[in-house]
């Protein structure tokens, strides 16, 4: 449990509206007894109206905070991958180097047995060590922390998400909370559609130009279910079973005139598309 840290502004909005009602209620002492009984209607209208919005404040705060820490640990496990990945593929070279013996003796039974026991399942450590080593050229440690933390939730679910990020990727000056929030909603649905589907994701992250990012998250569509794009925006809206479908309804919340996520149906396949402008 977290307990939300109180402003000195949410003070002072409590007291001016505590002043407010005890001066409208000194001048109410004159007014006719239907006159009070609106007035105190009007004033508990109004006290239950700041407290939703001091509650929902601090919620948001809150929920804001938790978020920044998740994203957090994400990074420092990211970070460990990262030195494990380095140190692996300097032992891997070393690996290969050693091969050259047997071939320098023309030993090609002992080469094979090594080659075998030795090299093989080393390299599919590797594989699986690699299929995050794009993350290096997304200069934005929140959303490389939060896209690692995905991959790995994804595998969890036995769907493999694919990084694409083929060239230098850098965001500055951008509300990260939103961008950490949409795209990780964005990784769920698809690889909760994956999940009943051929078990793939693919997150593709590239530039537009050089004040355009796009991160574009394709899954395919799980047989027998047909989405809608007229109304995928809308509260509540659900493919799956059991579930609330509050995800896409609050990407849309979310979105800015900086943020856009755009959505598409091609082949079969969703895409969905987040446009950061920076």
């Amino acid at each position: 449990m977290q307990r939300a840290r109180v402003n000195i502004s949410d003070y002072l909005l409590v007291i001016l509206f505590f002043a407010i009602y005890i001066i409208a209620y000194v001048f109410a002492m004159e007014w006719s007894v239907n006159a009070q009984t609106y007035m105190a209607i009007a004033a508990i209208v109004t006290f239950g109206i700041i407290g939703s919005y001091l509650i929902s404040n601090k919620n948001s705060h809150l929920n804001d905070a938790q978020l920044l820490l998740q994203v957090s640990n994400y990074n420092e496990l990211l970070s460990h991958h990262n030195r494990d990945l380095h140190l692996f593929k300097h032992d891997y070279e070393n690996i290969l180097l050693s091969m050259s013996a047997f071939i320098q003796n023309n030993d090609m039974a002992g080469l094979k047995r090594y080659f075998t026991t030795e090299v093989m399942p080393a390299r599919v450590t590797l594989n699986r060590q690699s299929g995050l080593s794009d993350l290096s050229r997304l200069d934005m440690p929140t959303v490389s922390g939060l896209i690692y933390a995905k991959y790995e939730a994804a595998n969890g679910q036995n769907v493999h998400l694919v990084v694409t990020i083929l060239e230098k990727v850098t965001l500055a000056d951008i509300p990260q909370i939103k961008v950490v929030r949409i795209l990780g909603n964005l990784l769920d649905n698809a690889t909760d559609a994956a999940a009943r589907a051929n078990h793939q994701v693919a997150l593709t992250v590239k530039n537009r130009d050089a004040h355009t990012t796009v991160f574009s998250i394709t899954n395919q569509i799980p047989t027998h279910e047909a989405v809608d794009l007229s109304v995928i925006k809308k509260s509540r809206f659900t493919t799956k079973p059991g579930h609330l479908g509050y995800g896409l309804s609050s990407i849309e919340q979310l979105t800015t005139d900086q943020l856009v996520v755009n959505y598409c149906i091609e082949e079969g396949n969703f895409i969905a598309e987040l446009i950061i402008k920076h």
